[in-house]
């Protein structure tokens, strides 16, 4: 590996990786909802996309920037599809079951790994009301505001009180 001053087309380069990887990583999260729902064919069709993924953007081979992108959606989305993968494969292990005890490292890897145990046996709190207090102006509403034209069909109030 040799490190030298990047040079404007790497930097191309690797803005453009970067931006399309990240446009991968959200089109996997959006691929989400077309897998399977039965765990092992989710878990199959999961690993035959981040094979896909995977192979075709090692197939290219050019580096000019439209290859860069090519390389960094690939790149990103088998990424995103690999852990997605790899969280549904530990469903049900005991790094996926809610413990008070859990370690920092344990609760990062939950995260990182999207396995966090998601506490689906525990009773769901009741969903928030948006409440508007009664606005209740019966004593004004029979009250006269006295209203000054101040030119052609504009007015203003003198005293809304």
């Amino acid at each position: 590996m040799k490190i030298g001053k990047p040079t404007k087309d790497s930097l191309i380069n690797t803005a453009v990786t970067v931006a399309s990887a990240s446009v991968g990583v959200a089109a996997a999260q959006g691929a989400e909802s077309i897998y399977p729902t039965e765990k092992t064919n989710r878990m199959i069709a999961k690993g035959a996309a981040v094979l896909a993924l995977a192979l075709g953007a090692s197939a290219v081979s050019s580096n000019d920037v439209l290859g860069c992108g090519a390389k960094g959606f690939g790149y990103g989305a088998a990424g995103k599809t690999a852990i997605s993968l790899v969280g549904d494969l530990m469903e049900g292990s005991t790094l996926a079951t809610a413990d008070a005890t859990d370690s920092p490292l344990v609760k990062f890897a939950q995260e990182a790994l999207q396995i966090k145990p998601c506490g689906c046996n525990t009773a769901s709190p009741a969903p928030q009301t948006l409440q508007i207090a009664q606005l209740n102006y019966a004593a004004m509403r029979n009250q006269v505001i006295p209203m000054h034209e101040v030119a052609h069909n504009q007015y203003s109030a003198a005293s809304f009180l």
